[in-house]
Order: C-alpha cells, then sequence, then structure tokens
C-alpha cells in the first residue's frame, strides 16, 4: 500500500525535504500509508522515518523533525470510499431521480468518511484490520447504522450475504475503547413497534458504549417501481414511535426522535436541552428547534439587514418547515412592517411524499415561485452541495439568473446570510 502526493505545502517539512509531486508515500515509521487517515495519524510524530518512491523509480529514506502540531505538508491523492455491499430495502439512493450527477449514486460504506465526516456505516463490510485499525487509531466516535438490533431482520431488511450480528459488531468496537452515535431508520411495519422495543432496549446495553440514538422515518420517493413496497409513516405511527422513545429516554437520555416525526404526530417540538447540543444534528434532529433558537438571537440583525437592503423577503420552503417559516415571515410582517411573505415548494422532483427543504430541486422552484419586482426570493444555502449544485445539478449562478439577482440567500439556523446583488 501507498500514496501518492499530489500536492505541497509552501515552507512545509516536506518542501524543505526535497519531496516532489508525484513521489509515492510508502511508509512512516515502518507502517505503511493507506488513505489519508493513515497520512495523519502516522504523520503526527516529532521523528518521521518516511519511505518514498520518487517519481523517478528510485527507494529513498528520510529522516524529517517537526513538531507535533506542524503538519507534514502533503496534499495526497484523491481517496477512493469504499463502496456498501448491502441492499437495502430502503436505500434511498436505489429511489433516485435517473440520469443526473454521478456523485449521487454512490453508496459509500466508509470508515473513514465516517471518522471524519460523521457518514453512517453498517460496519456489514468491516474486517479483522478494520477493527484493529479503529482501535490503533483512535477513531473516535463512528457514526453507525443499525436499524435493528434483531439478527434475522437485520439481514432481511439490508439484504447482504455474508452471516453477520450488529450487536456482537458494536461490542467489539466497545471492547477497544470506540463510542458510536447511532442511526435507525424507521420503516412501518418492519422494525417500529416490538422491533423498535428491542433494538432501543439492545443500544442501551452497559455493554456497548452507544454516544446517541436517532430515531428517524423511512424516506420515499416517487421512484420505487420494483422495489419493495413500503409505507409511509402515519401519524399514529410517529406516535407510538415518540412513546417508545420517551420510554427508554429515562434511563437513557442520548435517545433523539427527529423533527419529522414530532411534526407527524402533531407534537411539539422539544426545547433545546432535549438535544444535549444537537449531537445529530447532520441527521436532522433538532434543526427546527435550533433554527427557532437561531432566529430569536439574530432576528434583529436580520431585520437592520432588511430595511438596509430595502429587501421584501419571499420564504421558499418546503412542507415540513412551512409552519415555522410562515412564522418567522408572519413577524416581520406584523412587527417590522416590511411585507413577507412564504411559498411552500411541492417537491414534483421526488414525489410529494418528499417533505424536506434540502430535497426541494431547482426545477420545483422555477415553476412554482414568483416574484414582483420589489422582492427577493429567500432560499437556504442546504439547497445546495459544497460545489453550490442543487440536488438536480443546477448551479447555483443558474438560480440567481432566473431571479433576475434577486435572491438573498440564509443558512439553515439563521446565523448568516448573504445578498447576491
Amino acid at each position: 500500500m501507498a500514496l501518492k502526493i499530489t500536492g505541497i505545502y509552501e515552507d512545509s517539512p516536506a518542501e524543505k525535504t526535497g519531496f516532489q509531486v508525484g513521489d509515492t508515500i510508502i511508509s512512516i515509521n515502518g507502517h505503511s500509508i493507506r488513505d489519508f487517515i493513515d497520512l495523519k495519524y502516522y504523520a503526527a510524530n516529532y521523528v518521521l522515518n518516511i519511505q518514498l518512491k520518487t517519481t523517478d523509480g528510485q527507494i529513498k529514506d528520510y529522516e524529517i523533525r517537526k513538531d507535533f502540531t506542524e503538519s507534514l505538508g502533503v496534499l495526497a491523492d484523491d481517496y477512493t470510499c469504499r463502496s456498501c455491499i448491502n441492499n437495502c430495502i430502503f436505500c434511498f439512493i436505489d429511489q433516485m431521480v435517473p440520469n443526473i450527477r454521478k456523485t449521487l449514486y454512490v453508496k459509500d460504506d466508509d470508515l473513514a468518511f465516517s471518522f471524519y465526516f460523521g457518514n453512517y456505516i453498517t460496519l456489514t463490510n468491516f474486517g479483522k484490520d478494520d477493527y484493529e485499525r479503529v482501535s490503533e487509531q483512535n477513531l473516535n466516535p463512528l457514526y453507525v447504522s443499525v436499524h435493528t438490533t434483531n439478527k434475522v431482520l437485520h439481514k432481511k431488511m439490508m439484504r447482504y450475504k455474508q452471516d453477520f450480528d450488529i450487536i456482537e459488531s458494536l461490542k467489539k468496537l466497545s471492547k477497544n475503547g470506540i463510542c458510536f452515535h447511532t442511526q435507525i431508520v424507521l420503516v412501518p411495519d418492519w422494525n417500529d413497534g416490538d422491533e423498535l422495543e428491542r433494538t432501543l432496549s439492545d443500544l442501551t446495553s452497559r455493554e456497548l458504549r452507544t454516544k446517541s440514538i436517532g430515531i428517524v422515518p423511512v424516506g420515499l420517493t416517487k421512484f420505487r417501481d420494483n422495489l419493495v413496497p413500503i409505507r409511509t409513516l402515519s401519524k399514529e405511527d410517529a406516535e407510538s414511535a415518540l412513546e417508545i422513545a420517551d420510554r427508554y429516554r429515562e434511563k437513557f437520555k442520548w435517545i433523539y426522535c427527529s423533527d419529522e416525526l414530532f411534526l407527524l404526530a402533531e407534537k411539539e417540538i422539544p426545547p433545546a436541552r432535549y438535544y444535549h447540543g444537537y449531537l445529530q444534528l447532520d441527521n436532522g434532529i433538532g434543526l427546527i428547534r435550533k433554527t427557532i433558537a437561531s432566529w430569536n438571537y439574530f432576528k434583529n440583525k436580520f431585520k437592520r439587514f432588511l430595511k438596509k437592503n430595502k429587501v421584501s423577503p419571499v420564504f421558499v420552503t418546503a412542507e415540513l418547515a412551512y409552519p415555522l417559516i410562515k412564522k418567522i415571515s408572519d413577524e416581520i410582517s406584523l412587527n417590522w412592517a416590511i411585507n413577507s411573505r412564504v411559498i411552500m415548494v411541492k417537491n414534483n422532483f421526488f414525489g410529494d411524499t418528499v417533505t424536506v427543504a434540502g430535497l426541494i430541486a431547482a426545477k420545483d422552484i422555477f415553476e412554482q415561485v414568483e416574484i414582483l419586482p420589489d422582492e427577493h426570493v429567500v432560499l437556504s444555502m442546504n439547497l445546495f452541495n459544497t460545489e453550490g449544485f442543487t440536488i438536480d445539478n443546477m448551479f447555483i449562478d443558474k438560480i440567481i439568473e432566473h431571479f433576475n439577482k434577486k435572491v438573498l440567500f440564509v443558512e439553515a439556523d439563521f446565523t448568516n446570510w448573504y445578498i447576491c446583488e
């Protein structure tokens, strides 16, 4: 195993030593370098004995002495993530719209992505080397999709071929000192009711180093032809899940139900203390409460911004967040004498069972949103990926152009905003 150098930082130990782009790091202090995790971990020492293969094929040994906090200063070859070996009955990627950007069809189930980015992994592709690695390098915490701890049901829902026991895998991680945040995608008639009770009972066992449990409803699109029939959660399903979770929270406080479950059950969103610092915010758990708190904190600053820039906002949102955004818009109109309104966009792109704002397509916005000359459309930044593309592959500049630059972008929790004029 080796890692090719694709870039070198100026004045870094690597540059001062004479490393070149195209060289390959074979080992550091006798340890093979497989990926960026190995590079970060083994290059953190004070003395580095590095074996390098140069671009002309020579094998050279170097000793580098550096501060513990100083980076070696190299960029590594693009990382190839490990693919998922499962065929889950509820996989969202299997329900993806055909013929959009390739990255949306990648089924990652990768250790590095779990540790560094908080992506959920299933552990079904873990081998002996993986368990040894997470223990040696203290890759802590990990994020694990569990869904059910019933071994038979687990295999039936995730449809892998090998023998696997999620509880035994979590015990193995726990014995090696590894903690984990867990996720349960709730599929009605499959892993709800008694099965959910069993899963929560197992995950809250003292044998496991479970840091949190997130319960989220299954996401279904209109593209489910030839897939296992699954129904959406009903109000009664959501109420049952909340009741079960509340009972187990009496002994394990770090069980969290998603915003969708509370809204579906027509229950109040819990107070901030329920979320313990929003441990599963990236899973959409607690986003509404955090948005409410951020809005109350930043709203006077936002008001000054609107007045200074003479912005009459037209908020664009989906069904799930509409009640909250409507309250914010009404507050702007009634208390600040600024014209404000909300447009709830129906998700024709994925189907009306998808109700979250982050999956609104530009196509649906263009078809359903019209603004007056004195108005600005307000769009959440969670509509875009890190490269500025919407879910239907529309670049942010196209949206700005469509609305003639009358666009105000806001972070999903109102912590920041900017206007494109």
